[in-house]
């Protein structure tokens, strides 16, 4: 089908849809109802036929992509400080070198995590929400007592 045609033959399936329905405009929140064309009549935004999932919640994800990037973001910067300072100070026998490796070893591990988060995002969303719930909570969990541990050391406490 040649693409002037599939795109008529969109816009007459949208214009049937809002013909039946009251749907807002997704840019203004303008009532489409009966409109003749494919832009909509208040804020001009052009308007395409999609289909679209309520099931998709994305606040579990979020916040377990957000429990392990944050740490792998800290963990990057304090291994490039502390790499700097081992290899370009020359600062050696305070324990430099056993901190930059924690800070490695915490940067691998949210690496890995985060890569395994994104190859199996479809799996999580296609889960429970208890067990989307439980895989946030032990992104965060885990990710939060690495890093306490290596704050902890970086500070002495």
């Amino acid at each position: 089908m040649p693409e002037g045609d599939r795109a008529q033959q969109e816009s007459e399936l949208l214009k049937q849809l809002l013909a039946l329905r009251e749907i807002p405009c997704p840019v203004c929140g303008y009532n489409l109802r009966g409109i003749e064309s494919d832009k909509c009549p208040e804020c001009g935004a052009k308007l395409d036929l999609r289909v679209g999932s309520s099931d998709l919640k994305l606040g579990l994800w979020i916040a377990a992509i957000l429990g392990v990037a944050l740490p792998l973001g800290f963990g990057v910067i304090m291994t490039l400080l502390f790499s700097y300072i081992v290899f370009f100070e020359r600062l050696h026998g305070a324990g430099e070198e056993y901190i930059l490796g924690l800070l490695l070893l915490l940067t691998i591990v949210e690496g890995v995590a985060l890569g395994l988060l994104l190859r199996k995002r479809k799996n999580f969303w296609r889960n429970t929400i208890q067990y989307q719930r439980t895989i946030a909570t032990m992104c965060i969990g885990v990710s939060a007592i690495l890093t306490t541990i290596v704050i902890a050391v970086l500070f002495n406490i």
